[in-house]
Parts: structure tokens; C-alpha cells; sequence
């Protein structure tokens, strides 16, 4: 997944607005995580400003969440809310202190840089609630994950219990959006069955208990 550094992290004013809701959440860490090159000159996804994680420290269920999807684009007239999204993963499963390298973070980095190249993350939010999403060309360590095309497959929007989703920005609304990693047999459920599927899934989850926890130990649900 490349190189990472953690760095304090220095807020811009949509990410001082985005920070309010993930505190909210649990304790967020003082720093962030960030490439320790550009990933748009080399040729990856291209962020409104530098990507970055946090993680968010909530019991036994860590979080780690994008933060500068929201940030203002540069060079755009009137103030702008970036990709109006945040994207986060959760589990109940033990994490090193020591983020990086860590499943997690790998994760919601995939996620996340597919949001910023996909770029409608948020009207697929605002018109589905909860939506497929894969992501192509997965590390190894998660071969076991992919379906047949070589596809890592996540739900994204699922509802985090008793928590608001929603970041009251300067500029405008914007979203977390929490996503599940899914096993190949869940993605092509939903794949096959569009929004009945992702519908039935969710329901599965809560009846779990794993809601919108991810783990690499989950067994399928399907």
C-alpha cells in the first residue's frame, strides 16, 4: 500500500467541522496518517487536497476514517465542500497501536481512494442509502476476499447505531460513510439482486450483531 508517515494533524475548516462529528464517535488520535508521496503524481487518485487517516479510538471497536475528502477543491469559484464524503471502516477486531501496516487502514485507504475516483460517492449515498462498491486490484493478503474478477467488494453507507452521519460543513452538508468489507459470496448477492440485496444484507448484519463492523473473520452471511 506504500509508504505512510503519522504527522499532528493540521486542520483545515472543513476538517475542524468533520473532526466535531468523529469525536462524536470516540477519541480521534492528534495525528494523522499520510502517504509520504502525493499518490496523484504517481499516478493515483487525485484528492481535493493532500489524502489523509485518523484514527478514532471508540472502546473496542476502532475506526479509521479519510480526512481531506471534504476539504475545499482549490481553483474552484464559490466555496466547495470537496467530494462531500468522508469514508470510515470499523471492526471489533484487535489492531496494533502501530496503525501502519494494519488491515485496517490498508482497507479505507482502497475505499477511500476509490471515492475520490469515482467522484459521486455522495450522490450514490443521497439517492440509495447504501450502495456496492468495488474496489480493484486488492493486495494479496485479502485474495481470500475477492470475487471472481479479482474484485475486493464493500457496502458503503451502512448506519452506524445511535450515531449521526451527517458533517454540518461551512460550505454545505456533507456524509460519513461508513463501509463493511463483504465476502465474495455477499458481493455477488448484492451484485445480482441491486438494492433488494444491500436492503437484506444490512438486515443480516444487525441480526449478527456485526451492524457495520468489518473483520477478516466473518463468516459470509449469504
Amino acid at each position: 500500500m506504500g509508504q505512510f508517515r503519522s504527522i499532528p494533524a493540521l486542520d483545515r475548516v472543513n476538517r475542524e467541522s468533520a473532526a466535531r462529528l468523529l469525536s462524536a464517535l470516540g477519541e480521534p488520535d492528534q495525528d494523522v496518517w499520510l502517504p509520504t508521496a502525493i499518490p496523484v503524481i504517481a499516478g493515483g487518485p487525485s484528492w481535493p487536497t493532500r489524502p489523509a487517516w485518523r484514527r478514532i479510538r471508540s472502546g473496542k471497536q476502532p475506526i479509521v476514517s479519510s480526512s481531506g475528502l471534504t476539504d475545499p477543491f482549490d481553483g474552484v469559484d464559490g466555496p466547495n465542500i470537496g467530494y462531500a464524503v468522508e469514508v470510515a471502516l470499523a471492526t471489533a477486531d484487535e489492531i496494533p497501536e502501530q496503525l501502519h501496516p494494519s488491515w485496517l487502514l490498508d482497507l479505507t485507504i482502497a475505499v477511500s481512494n476509490q471515492a475520490a475516483v469515482d467522484g459521486r460517492f455522495h450522490l450514490r449515498a443521497a439517492k440509495f442509502g447504501v450502495f456496492l462498491f468495488g474496489a480493484p486490484g486488492a493486495p494479496a493478503p485479502y485474495s481470500d476476499w475477492l470475487d471472481r474478477t479479482g474484485t475486493l467488494g464493500f457496502l458503503i453507507g451502512l448506519p452506524i447505531p445511535e450515531a449521526e452521519t451527517t458533517m454540518n460543513l461551512p460550505a454545505g452538508n456533507a456524509v460519513l460513510l461508513m463501509a463493511k468489507l463483504l465476502r465474495p459470496a455477499e458481493y455477488e448477492f448484492v451484485a445480482s439482486r441491486g438494492y433488494d440485496g444491500a436492503r437484506i444484507l444490512v438486515e443480516r448484519f444487525g441480526m449478527d450483531g456485526s451492524y457495520h463492523l468489518s473483520s477478516l473473520k466473518r463468516a459470509s452471511v449469504v
